[in-house]
């Protein structure tokens, strides 16, 4: 039976993608099912004060990567598609010139390290570990990039699960032994960086064919500017559209609101997990279709990437809050009054997901400005409305502020590929329309107030029952007629 039900999904024309998805969706199960379970480690040792200072160090090793190599690595899984790039020269190229930079930037960073730690609100003693792991990161990028054209989605998973499980033990080790400090939030910095400089070695040794010649080709450094650097505003767009209201509500309202609002992100960033491994898994195949022009097979790829986001957003969004609860029952301090804004959140990363997959037609045509304005312009927007609502309506109005920013890049997505660029049509109107149960779902979940019954028997029960009648909506159809298939 088992054997019969595989063949029957084997004849779907996404099976490839759901196989090494749900390769790439366990490793991120695991790693981001840590940082969930790590929260009620790290919420015992540091009070939401020194969380914050944490996860702000945090969100800014993400700017650092981008800034420091001038977003090199990211043009590495394009140039698998170029017939006239030798791709060993061209990863040894970007590796080395990565290199350099960040010697030179990160040297002057550090020179200025006391200007700029007072400027973003962080101990002037972080700037050397956000320097050595912003670095470790980059390494990473390179690894991954080379290995997911490689469809090496185990080795992949395998490797990011390892090292994240290694922050986590480092990081607790730190915070132990710094617990009577007054610095207590620096355990986890160290550990984070203690880890990052071990699989560096790791990271090095896996693309060691690839830069064992420690060349640079300056074609290859010409094509690897001209595709990174116009994503640099398109990158940082996306972490200020993920940070830049941390960073606000740090400056503006202090680490013990940055660290309730962090606290919330973090639970719906969940859902970013699903999504992330849905897009590494889908990119290969996206790349055949758009190369043989099999646009027919587009739409079914797209619309079950869509359906299988939807579908890990409602679970959240149900249940989110019943597992903080749970998360936080050992926990000092007070953490769970920030999480009735979880829904909001994992509402904005289904807008997100929605922009993804049209934002993957303008990487393949190498027209990356266009990336870039529509980043700045949502980042623009998020900037617009955190400066004038935090201060006046708290960290609460982050989450409806970053909703909106995620709505408008969804918006401009659609309108620069359909209407400017000419791309093959996306199933637009059925994305659309399975949006409507989603909407309603969290409307009855706040008017039933279940983002006040965590963990109440009488509420899990209606919750279940929601979630099974929402996947049988969207699944129905597939289902019924794989059986059909088998009958």
């Amino acid at each position: 039976m088992l054997a019969q039900l595989l063949e029957r999904l084997r004849s779907f024309s996404f099976f490839e993608v759901f196989k090494h998805s749900s390769i790439y969706f366990i490793g991120t199960l695991l790693t981001q099912g840590l940082g969930v379970l790590s929260l009620p480690v790290f919420t015992y040792f540091m009070n939401e004060a020194e969380y914050g200072v944490a996860s702000v160090f945090i969100s800014y090793v993400s700017i650092i990567s981008v800034v420091l190599s001038f977003n090199l690595h990211i043009s590495i899984s394009r140039s698998f598609y170029e017939k006239d790039i030798e791709i060993k020269r061209f990863v040894s190229t970007v590796f080395n010139v990565t290199a350099l930079i960040n010697f030179l930037l990160g040297g002057l960073v550090y020179i200025f390290r006391e200007p700029i730690a007072t400027y973003i609100n962080l101990p002037a003693e972080t700037i050397i570990y956000l320097l050595l792991t912003g670095y470790f990161a980059v390494l990473y990028h390179i690894f991954f990039q080379l290995k997911r054209e490689e469809q090496k989605s185990i080795e992949i998973s395998i490797v990011n699960v390892a090292w994240q499980y290694s922050k986590f033990g480092l990081a607790c080790l730190g915070l132990y032994a710094l617990r009577n400090t007054g610095e207590v939030y620096m355990g986890k910095i160290i550990g984070e960086m203690l880890a990052g400089a071990f699989f560096a070695f790791i990271f090095i040794w896996r693309i060691w064919p690839f830069i064992k010649e420690l060349r640079i080709d300056f074609s290859d450094l010409r094509y690897a500017l001209i595709y990174g650097l116009p994503l640099i505003p398109y990158s940082i767009g996306g972490f200020l559209l993920n940070s830049f209201d941390q960073w606000l509500i740090n400056s503006q309202l202090g680490n013990a609101d940055a660290g309730l609002y962090s606290f919330a992100y973090k639970i719906g960033m969940l859902l970013l997990g699903l999504i992330t491994a849905l897009q590494n898994a889908a990119n290969p195949a996206y790349h055949k279709i758009m190369n043989e022009q099999q646009y027919e097979q587009l739409g079914p790829q797209v619309y079950s990437i869509h359906k299988l986001s939807l579908l890990g957003g409602v679970f959240l969004l149900l249940f989110a809050v019943d597992l903080a609860s749970l998360l936080l029952s050992f926990s000092k301090n007070n953490f769970q009054q920030s999480l009735y804004i979880v829904p909001i959140i994992v509402l904005g990363y289904i807008f997100y997901s929605m922009s993804l997959l049209y934002n993957r037609y303008i990487q393949y045509q190498k027209v990356n400005i266009y990336l870039t304005v529509i980043l700045l312009a949502s980042a623009l927007v998020n900037l617009v409305l955190n400066l004038y609502f935090i201060p006046r309506q708290g960290y609460q109005a982050a989450a409806y502020t970053t909703l909106g920013s995620y709505v408008i890049m969804f918006l401009l997505s659609w309108l620069v590929c359909d209407y400017w660029l000419k791309a093959p049509r996306l199933p637009l109107a059925k994305m659309l329309l399975s949006l409507l149960p989603v909407l309603g779902i969290t409307v009855l979940y706040y008017s039933l107030g279940w983002d006040q019954k965590a963990l109440e028997l009488g509420t899990i029960f209606p919750k279940l029952l929601c979630f099974a009648l929402f996947g049988a909506l969207l699944f129905g159809k597939s289902i019924q007629r794989m059986l059909q298939k088998g009958s």
